[in-house]
């Protein structure tokens, strides 16, 4: 039997929204369900940031949309009123109560892809029906961590004899045609540095079969996407959108021992900064605020970020590997015959800490295997990334000479110490526009047992 409520809802929808501010989404939860009258009070307010774990939101995903005589969806918003009317809104079995609420979903985590025959499932009902039909009609950010790039990536589609046959997951498939955000980001899996070589060595398969497949989401349907951050880079392939701003944060170095007898609070301008966390892929605290939760008893790690000139004589990537990463990033854009002009429409690239995690020594000498200078390392970079577009772009059908200029005046340096000054005297937002994170924040130290 439902519970009365005391409290008015105008004072229900106060405490809510405290409960949202403070992450207790759990409580936030359990207030919803008080009755149907918070129910429909407070559904907009918890379904407006929507976090996506796999097996345990399949259920969430797995609805049964009715069809009309014609095979056609049937209209929404009818079928919402009618359930309402009928009482079947709030039954088990009806799919309009969740449909309904996720139509309030604006920012979408998704910490590891929904199951494929599910996803299927879904994507062949919307696929079969000729009318329009979103399922995130209200969605304007999507973050995809870690575990769910690793999804995409190594994916294997099943086999078809149709070269038409999409291959690439289903549940990205579905997202693109049944939402269309503005803002997308992603976040890579972070190793201590002196493991990034097992670690690339371990994620090369699918390296260009994951840019390819979110490189296909504008056309796939998210027209309306201006922009793509790319989180805690090292030495992943880049993808690139076009028609957005693609921001590249390069990491840091990160270093990792047992934890100290007692680690205090890093200051804000004391680099390096020092994270106790989990030896497994959860977040890892913020840089530089302290966490205020207890570490887990479990084996942990302290995970060091050194920045700047304390970087020198880390281990980490050549020079030439990081140039190679960013030319990379802007050819993709360019196979022979397409429509450079167009490619360039609302197209831009920022890298921001290009110096990161790239091996470098205190002073030049002849050994550049052995690093090269820390300074020296953005002049290296960015004349190899020019002299190599001049030299490759040209050679390509459709692509003029002339608009080699105009592609690298549409990319930004920005080194990582400078960032906050440079980027707000421009009037932009250093923050993320997806995730709203700065620079490093909560960086995922991920597991190390699969490459020692």
């Amino acid at each position: 039997m439902p519970l009365e409520l005391a409290l008015p809802l105008d004072i229900v929808r106060r405490i809510a929204s405290l409960l949202d501010t403070s992450l207790s989404h759990h409580t936030l939860s359990t207030l919803l369900l008080l009755n149907k009258d918070t129910y429909e009070a407070l559904t907009p307010l918890l379904y407006r940031r929507l976090s996506i774990s796999g097996p345990s939101s399949n259920a969430l995903l797995d609805l049964n949309i009715p069809t009309d005589a014609s095979g056609n969806l049937v209209t929404l918003e009818k079928e919402i009123r009618e359930s309402r009317k009928d009482g079947t809104y709030f039954s088990p079995e009806s799919p309009w109560r969740r449909i309904d609420s996720l139509r309030h979903a604006r920012h979408v985590t998704i910490e590891s892809l929904v199951s494929e025959p599910t996803s299927s499932r879904l994507l062949n009902t919307l696929s079969a029906s000729t009318s329009s039909y979103s399922l995130f009609p209200s969605l304007r950010t999507v973050e995809l961590r870690p575990t769910a790039l690793d999804e995409i990536r190594t994916f294997v589609p099943p086999y078809s004899r149709s070269r038409s046959k999409p291959q690439t997951h289903p549940f990205l498939l579905l997202l693109a045609k049944s939402a269309n955000p503005t803002h997308l980001c992603l976040s890579f899996p972070l190793v201590p540095s002196k493991y990034w070589e097992e670690h690339r060595d371990s994620t090369l398969v699918g390296q260009y079969q994951l840019v390819a497949r979110l490189s296909r989401l504008k056309d796939d349907g998210w027209s309306g996407l201006r922009s793509v951050t790319v989180h805690n880079v090292v030495h992943q392939l880049l993808p690139s959108i076009p028609g957005c701003i693609n921001t590249y944060h390069f990491s840091p170095h990160i270093l990792a021992s047992p934890p100290p007898p007692s680690i205090s609070a890093p200051s804000p301008t004391s680099p390096p900064s020092l994270i106790t966390a989990p030896l497994s892929s959860s977040p890892l605290p913020s840089a530089t605020t302290p966490s205020s939760a207890s570490p887990p008893s479990s084996t942990r790690v302290t995970a060091i970020l050194i920045r700047g000139p304390k970087s020198v004589g880390q281990p980490g990537l050549q020079w030439n590997y990081r140039a190679w990463q960013i030319g990379q990033s802007i050819k993709s854009l360019f196979p022979s015959g397409v429509d450079a002009s167009k490619v360039l429409e609302g197209t831009s690239w920022r890298f921001i800490g290009i110096r990161n995690h790239v091996l470098t020594k205190q002073w030049r000498d002849d050994d550049d295997e052995s690093g090269v200078g820390y300074e020296e390392v953005e002049g290296l970079v960015r004349d190899c990334v020019k002299s190599g577009l001049n030299g490759d772009l040209p050679a390509r059908e459709g692509f003029e000479r002339s608009l080699v200029q105009d592609v690298w005046d549409r990319m930004t340096w920005v080194n990582e110490d400078e960032k906050d000054e440079k980027e707000a005297e421009k009037g932009n937002n250093v923050n993320c526009q997806a995730c709203q994170r700065h620079g490093d924040e909560d960086l995922v130290l991920g597991s190390l047992n699969g490459i020692l």
